[in-house]
């Protein structure tokens, strides 16, 4: 949704750089969590460029789905209940 769809449409508005940082912001903003707000904006950057380097969707899906799994075998294995 955010790099196939919002980015490109930012993207044609404002630029390379400025869709990053708002699409970004939007990201971690639609998570619902302060806590990890920073992070998330990060994770959303890195996704972006690596959309805007390779040109392909798969990339970004993959590097967030292995975010997500590595935030999911830490919940699992780490955080005592």
């Amino acid at each position: 949704l955010f790099r196939g769809f919002i980015y490109p449409a930012v993207k044609r508005h404002v630029g390379l750089f400025k869709a990053l940082v708002i699409v970004s912001l939007l990201f971690a903003v639609v998570h619902h969590n302060v806590s990890v707000f920073g992070p998330l904006v990060v994770l959303a950057l890195l996704l972006g460029l690596s959309y805007e380097v390779t040109g392909n969707l798969i990339v970004p899906i993959t590097i967030h789905s292995l975010f997500n799994l590595a935030n999911l075998m830490v919940l699992i294995f780490f955080v005592e209940r």
